[in-house]
């Protein structure tokens, strides 16, 4: 007689705690502050942190420190800075400290319906969620008041746990059948939203068997994106060798990169195709078009603290986050010459197609370098990387300049 798993039509589950094995807050409301608002207003987060905790402590209202970090965080800050940090930044950090054993209960159990609960802004968990967790999974969180596309800091409801989802529930129903929580054996630390629970299932208990990350082949979806990148300024013109700038036109590059080549060897930088992931993005086709041959060079730059790159930060700090690290270091690795589709076209397939494409070539440059360096090839751009980090092209229109 064959079986069939028991199908639950609502699960819910919290998200400190429970789905992140670690309940602390704070690292999350810092990364906003820092990322969204800038360093001072992570300094000032920093400062404020100890007395709303202490506060929090002595007080009966335990959410205190809580509204406090969403305050300083949020307070005056635009909508969409915030909302790309949630998208670009937060998910990795997330990933880093969700529970395997949580994730398999919650997002692979039969359920119609999902829901998170955490005492988080919902605009700050909301993409996490629905990316990596569960689609379609719902967030019940803190609302934050908007006025004039920015944050006040204020929280629109009161209650974040029982009474939001009582909410999004509607007023037909008041039953969430199966509810998913850490227990330490005390019911005084558990969620407000259990009590409408019909089931209630504690997922582990970190005295006994403290939780383990999921593992990274296990993700929803790998996190390709999120923000780092190999920043080029001004100020990366002052070097040994002459630096050229390109401009993102096509004929443009193509009449610079062929003038360069005419007076020697060119170096060309793929700007914009690395992540902080073991990936590479797709190559653009436009050097092999220009050289005979190209020398595939992997770069690996590394340093056990500090990314020396960022997107939507302060540019200016780059190098100096970078050597931060106690050994920063690079490593060079130049590899075997490849021909590309101009030397195609000028030997003996003639230009009767004969020979590879340019993005053929490009292709076999990227696997190259992916080989060497250990990364996953992908068919994604730059542009593809930088509206899902920035939400803008990578291109700076006032100056026609990269980013």
């Amino acid at each position: 007689m064959a079986t069939h798993q028991r199908r639950h039509p609502s699960v819910a589950a919290e998200l400190e705690g429970t789905l992140l094995i670690s309940g602390d807050l704070f690292p999350y409301f810092l990364l906003v502050a820092l990322e969204a608002g800038g360093p001072l207003r992570a300094a000032v987060l920093l400062a404020a942190y100890p007395v709303a905790a202490l506060l929090g402590v002595a007080l009966p209202d335990d959410d205190l420190a809580v509204r406090v970090m969403t305050f300083v965080s949020t307070a005056g800050l635009a909508v969409a800075d915030v909302a790309a940090v949630a998208r670009a930044t937060l998910p990795r950090f997330f990933l880093a400290d969700l529970s395997d054993a949580a994730f398999r209960a919650f997002a692979r159990r039969d359920a119609a319906e999902r829901y998170v609960v955490t005492r988080l802004p919902t605009a700050m968990v909301e993409p996490f969620v629905r990316e990596y967790v569960a689609e379609g999974a719902r967030v019940v969180g803190a609302e934050l008041r908007v006025v004039g596309g920015r944050f006040t800091g204020a929280v629109v409801n009161g209650d974040r746990s029982l009474g939001a989802l009582q909410a999004v529930l509607g007023r037909g129903r008041r039953v969430i059948d199966v509810g998913l929580c850490s227990g330490d054996g005390a019911a005084k630390r558990q969620p407000a939203f259990m009590k409408i629970c019909q089931e209630r299932h504690v997922v582990s208990t970190p005295e006994k068997a403290p939780a383990a990350p999921l593992p990274r082949s296990e993700y929803l979806r790998p996190p390709i994106f999120h923000d780092g990148r190999l920043p080029l300024r001004r100020v990366g013109d002052i070097a040994p060798i002459p630096t050229v700038r390109l401009t993102r036109d096509r004929g443009r590059d193509r009449v610079i990169m062929q003038s360069v080549l005419a007076g020697g060897d060119l170096a060309v930088c793929p700007e914009g195709t690395t992540c902080r992931e073991p990936y590479l993005l797709r190559f653009s086709p436009l050097f092999a078009e220009i050289a005979g041959e190209v020398t595939p060079v992997a770069v690996r730059a590394g340093g056990a603290m500090f990314h020396g790159t960022t997107v939507r930060g302060y540019k200016g700090m780059d190098s100096f986050f970078f050597l931060m690290n106690p050994a920063p270091w690079y490593h060079l690795q130049l590899l075997d010459p490849v021909p590309s589709s101009s030397a195609a076209a000028d030997g003996d397939g003639g230009g009767d197609g004969g020979g590879e494409s340019s993005r053929d070539v490009a292709n076999r440059v990227q696997r190259a370098i992916g080989d060497a360096l250990g990364f996953e090839c992908t068919a994604l751009t730059r542009r593809d990387k930088y509206r899902m980090i920035a939400g803008h092209d990578g291109v700076d229109m006032r100056g026609n300049a990269r980013l």
